[in-house]
């Protein structure tokens, strides 16, 4: 299956969330699994490009500090996450005193940002994926370059 194709599922699976039928609430969780999979493992594979491509420009290895950097900001985007939401909710006229039974504009609302944001990070990422210039042909020089560099030593 392909990596975006698993993402949309995904996300289909966000409609269902909000059903009353609470065991459909197991559905976007299962779904979800192979496109975060995707993402974290590509996310590692990018950063080991980086780490080569940075050796190869400043002779050191620096994996611990791009790690650390790595690390540092998917604590803030799981600390700012959660905070978002709720601010996300607000916006949606979600009322705590009406518990389950909220109008159902609200629900609509609920059910659109649960798609729509989701769907917009994906576009951004994108697009900022346009500018990554480490393709498997640059990685190839950059790999031979590093073997060469490092039969040499």
């Amino acid at each position: 299956m392909r990596k975006d194709a698993s993402v949309y599922i995904g996300l289909s699976g966000t409609l269902w969330k909000l059903s009353s039928l609470a065991a459909l609430q197991v559905i976007p969780s299962v779904l979800y699994g192979p496109g975060i999979s995707c993402v974290l493992m590509l996310c590692d594979s990018l950063l080991a490009d980086v780490c080569d491509v940075d050796e190869l420009e400043h002779d050191a290895r620096r994996e611990a500090m791009f790690g650390a950097i790595y690390g540092w900001f998917t604590k803030v985007g799981l600390t700012v996450a959660p905070a978002l939401s709720g601010l996300l909710l607000v916006c949606t006229g979600f009322e705590v005193r009406f518990g389950a039974d909220q109008p159902d504009g609200t629900v609509f609302l609920m059910r659109i940002l649960a798609v729509v944001v989701p769907a917009s990070g994906m576009v951004v990422a994108t697009l900022l994926m346009c500018g990554y210039k480490l393709n498997a042909a640059r990685m190839a020089e950059v790999k031979a370059a590093l073997e060469k560099k490092h039969s040499s030593l």
